[in-house]
C-alpha cells in the first residue's frame, strides 16, 4: 500500500509504516498543495492512502483518506472516503 503523510504532520510518522511505501508530501514533491489540488495530485502519483490533519477551532482530528482505487480497514484510524467528482 502506497502512504502519503500530509506536510502538517511530522515526517518520523512513516517510520510507523514500514512494510508499506510511505512518503512524505515533501519527498513525494507535493509540498505546498492544499486540498483537492493535493488528493488529486496523491492519486495521480498512484497513492492509496492520504494522512493528514484537519483542524477544527476546538479540536485536531488526523484523517486517512482513501482514494478511489483501493477500499481498506486502517483499525484505529479515522478513515474518510474521498469521492469522486
Amino acid at each position: 500500500m502506497r502512504l502519503l503523510i500530509d506536510e502538517c504532520i511530522d515526517e518520523r510518522l512513516r517510520l510507523l509504516f514500514s512494510s508499506h511505501d510511505c512518503q512524505t508530501a515533501r519527498f513525494a514533491n507535493l509540498a505546498g498543495l492544499k486540498n483537492g489540488r493535493l488528493l488529486k495530485a496523491a492519486e495521480a502519483g498512484g497513492f492509496d492512502v492520504l494522512i493528514t490533519v484537519s483542524r477544527r477551532t476546538r479540536s485536531v482530528r488526523c484523517s486517512a483518506l482513501l482514494l478511489p482505487a483501493i477500499d481498506r480497514n486502517l483499525g484505529g484510524i479515522h478513515v474518510e472516503h474521498y469521492p469522486r467528482r
